[in-house]
């Protein structure tokens, strides 16, 4: 019985977030998009990980940074129930690093943040809700936040794939798995690609 309630209140507990209005600063500041499907029909979201400034909302506050977590709880919320509405139930991840620089890792109170925000994904591999996910343009700064988070976070190993910034090496293993009219050009994709949906 208690089994249940849990799976009642989580359900609960998702469909609210889901309603949540997010704020027009977080969706303009904090993107993310339903770029297309893979091979098996898996949902492929994309996330510019490396654009995301951070550091604005650590150093703007408690109650900014509730509403950051809350923000990307409603985005976890979001690609978790695109995976679970396909045959293949799971969903495809790819964090795009490129732009991370200095500003963000010198402040380590954002780097730990932008760690939060990776590891909730990477939770969520545990109970199979992510089915594989690539790093790419993971530069020699982010290096190091990599390096933090992936004792603490052994679905890394397994569900993770984090590559460098020669695009030479992880456009074809982006194609394996991804069609290339499901992916934007920038990512080995085609010309006149459109994400299926943008978030923010």
């Amino acid at each position: 019985m208690g089994a249940v309630l849990s799976t009642e209140s989580e359900a609960e507990a998702d469909n609210e977030i889901l309603q949540w209005k997010a704020p027009e600063y977080m969706t303009k500041t904090f993107p993310y998009y339903l770029s297309g499907y893979d091979y098996d029909g898996a949902p492929v979201w994309i996330i510019e990980l490396g654009h995301w400034d951070v550091r604005s909302i650590v150093e703007g506050g408690d109650s900014l940074l509730k509403e950051f977590d809350r923000y990307v709880d409603q985005g976890l919320a979001i690609i978790k129930a695109s995976g679970q509405n396909n045959s293949t139930d799971g969903y495809v991840l790819i964090i795009d690093g490129d732009g991370y620089g200095l500003r963000q890792a010198s402040n380590i109170r954002t780097v730990y943040k932008m760690i939060d925000v990776i590891r909730k994904f990477a939770n969520d591999a545990v109970d199979g809700g992510l089915k594989y996910a690539f790093a790419i343009n993971v530069n020699y700064v982010a290096e190091n936040m990599w390096g933090v988070l992936k004792p603490t976070a052994a679905s890394l190993t397994r569900n993770f794939e984090v590559f460098g910034t020669n695009s030479k090496v992880w456009v074809p293993k982006l194609l394996k798995q991804i069609p290339k009219d499901q992916l934007p050009e920038i990512y080995g994709g085609s010309k006149d690609h459109l994400p299926i949906k943008i978030y923010g």
